[in-house]
């Protein structure tokens, strides 16, 4: 591939030439023919009206009618040899011009013309016409050094570093004029390509923000949380329940009018902090704006009498906004509940939220409604010491069982690793979901003990079933990773067992790992000195940033379910795990999806390029690995 300047110059240099010649060369070769022609053909004239004169002089009228007429400088007449006449228009200093000379013979009768040179006839024309074409020629040269050549320079430049680029593409373009947009706008996006590479986290912040973060608030948008309801209601395998609060600031509107935008943003910023500290405590609650005045909370596994606590803590936050004294204080906000259980349609639950939220309205001052919800399983309105009595009993029965759901890769369709499900089987030999259990284990303090259940368990399993099972994952929570006595266990437990760990993979939370990422930073790096791998999971839960990525070496990602459902008709969501993979550029890090349930999703997922996925479209969780073998 050549330069444009290589280009530019050859041919540039070469039609320069050819043009000096045709100019100077061919031109003056043109006049001086045109000329000669003329001159040979006058004096051809005059000396046969000589010869049939003898001394008489042409007259003018016998001159050429030709634009450019020769002048005769002198004649000579011979008769036998012997001059018989002579005349001369010149003067003896003025004889050296008569340049052209011509004979002619006519029975004895010789004639000789001389003409003046028409270059020194014309001498200044002739002048003049070489000093217009030198001067065009500097001229053009430069006007080409001012105006072109800069230019030329500029895309040579540009091209020799289009040249470098396509060998090291981590050479860098440079500016070198100001004068040229162009190569500023190349270093420009040079430097943004650059910046993106080096912090993919912030290209993937943008793009998940844009999708489900609400511009005004940053908090999430309706999108986030239909998708983050759909996806909890429709979770197989899992009890789902819990309660979903509608806030409607009724006031806002007036406030705008009346005080201005900065009164609003003012307000909103004070609401919204008040609620992002309460819901602190609340790990897995989502907090989202759907509308001008509406903003919802899911508060997923919560009993019914914790809904109505919290409906109740909700109405006192609020209380404490600093509300304009021309707003009506006690019709402010109002806030309308909705408890849902598994099976229940989104749709319904929102319908009912905003029912309920009407009713709060018609009730008067700034208050909460919920419209009875009906008989809710005993098991959930548990208190706190009976919980702890049965995790406790579990724990020392070794009650908890482990099903296993494997992780097909899409290459070959073959599992990638299993991720272990634990199950507690309580004192009526009835199997308890995670979700259900854990929540009430964090609430006793009592999760570390369940996870060193869990983790003793599945080494045993791979040392027992050693080149048969492929990798294992198992979820290690926040709570476990914050006691140091049971991190010290955890890693003593992991050396003392080097080849389960080659097979291991620990799953962790994307937000915990986000909020705690300092104070794991060193757990997790002794976790990885095992050989054991690590695994995000929860990922597109919550808009993060994927800074930790990098920062903690992490091995794989899995993309939650709420992203995942529905896929092939949400091009948000597929721009979403596009994002995470642009996050994950120049490094290892594999992405799964979590909770495929259809063909559609898996195809979609697929043409996407992720690793794997996991979901009941492949498999139930299973009690054993064989039938999952058999069947892919």
């Amino acid at each position: 591939m050549r330069k444009i300047t290589d280009i530019l110059s050859t041919k540039g240099k070469w039609f320069l030439i050819a043009l000096a010649i045709v100019y100077f060369g061919i031109g003056n070769l043109l006049i001086t023919t045109i000329a000669g022609i003329e001159q040979y053909a006058y004096a051809k004239t005059v000396a046969q009206q000589l010869a049939e004169r003898y001394a008489i002089m042409p007259s003018s009228s016998s001159q050429s009618s030709s634009l450019i007429t020769p002048t005769v400088a002198n004649y000579s007449i011979l008769v036998d040899g012997e001059l018989i006449w002579h005349k001369s228009n010149l003067s003896e200093s003025e004889q050296s011009l008569s340049l052209y000379h011509f004979s002619f013979d006519a029975q004895k009768l010789t004639v000789h013309v001389a003409l003046i040179s028409l270059y020194a006839q014309y001498k200044w024309v002739f002048i003049s016409f070489n000093l217009l074409g030198i001067g065009l020629g500097l001229l053009g040269y430069i006007s080409g050094r001012l105006l072109f050549l800069p230019s030329i320079l500029s895309l040579n430049r540009i091209e020799g570093w289009a040249r470098r680029y396509l060998n090291e593409p981590q050479h860098h373009f440079k500016a070198q004029s100001e004068d040229f947009l162009l190569e500023h706008a190349l270093e420009k996006l040079d430097q943004a390509k650059y910046a993106a590479q080096l912090h993919p986290h912030t290209v993937d912040a943008y793009i998940r923000g844009q999708t489900f973060l609400d511009n005004d608030t940053g908090i999430g948008n309706r999108i986030f949380f239909d998708h983050r309801l759909e996806a909890l209601l429709n979770e197989p395998e899992i009890d789902s329940h819990g309660a979903v609060y509608l806030i409607q600031l009724k006031e806002l509107d007036l406030v705008q009018m009346q005080g201005g935008n900065d009164e609003v943003e003012q307000l909103l910023a004070l609401f919204i902090n008040i609620i992002d500290k309460y819901l602190k405590d609340h790990q897995d609650a989502v907090f989202a704006r759907r509308s001008d005045l509406d903003f919802a909370i899911l508060m997923p596994h919560i009993s019914l009498t914790e809904a109505e606590k919290v409906a109740e803590k909700l109405v006192r936050l609020c209380n404490r906004l600093n509300v304009p004294e021309y707003a009506d204080t006690d019709n402010f906000f109002h806030v309308g509940v909705a408890y849902f259980q598994a099976n229940d349609l989104p749709y319904q639950v929102l319908a009912e939220a905003d029912m309920a939220l009407r009713a709060a309205q018609l009730q008067g001052p700034s208050n909460w409604f919920m419209y009875d919800k009906g008989a809710i399983i005993k098991d959930m309105a548990k208190g706190s010491v009976r919980w702890r009595t049965a995790i406790e009993k579990a724990l020392q029965r070794e009650a908890f069982v482990m099903l296993f759901q494997p992780v097909i890769a899409i290459e070959d369709e073959l599992p990638h690793h299993n991720e272990v499900l634990a199950r507690m089987r309580d004192e009526h030999a009835n199997l308890v979901n995670a979700s259900v259990f854990l929540p009430m284990a964090r609430k006793c303090g009592l999760v570390p003990q369940v996870d060193k259940l869990i983790i003793t368990k599945t080494i045993k399993l791979l040392e027992y079933e050693e080149g048969y099972v492929e990798m294992c994952s198992f979820n290690l929570h926040c709570d476990s990773l914050n006691n140091k006595e049971f991190v010290d266990w955890l890693i003593a437990h992991l050396e003392a067992h080097p080849k389960a760990c080659e097979r291991l993979i620990v799953e962790i939370q994307e937000y915990y790992l986000v909020q705690q990422s300092e104070s794991l930073k060193s757990i997790l790096a002794r976790i990885k000195a095992t050989k054991v791998k690590l695994l995000v999971d929860h990922v597109g839960l919550y808009v993060v940033n994927t800074q930790y990525i990098k920062e903690h070496n992490i091995d794989y990602l899995k993309v939650h379910r709420s992203i995942v459902s529905n896929i092939d008709q949400r091009p948000e969501n597929q721009l979403f795990i596009r994002s995470l993979q642009g996050a994950c550029a120049n490094t290892q890090v594999k992405i799964f999806a979590l909770g495929v349930e259809n063909e559609q999703e898996w195809e979609t997922l697929k043409q996407i390029g992720i690793t794997g996925a996991q979901g009941h479209y492949f498999t139930e969780p299973l009690e054993q690995f064989e039938p999952f073998k058999t069947r892919y």
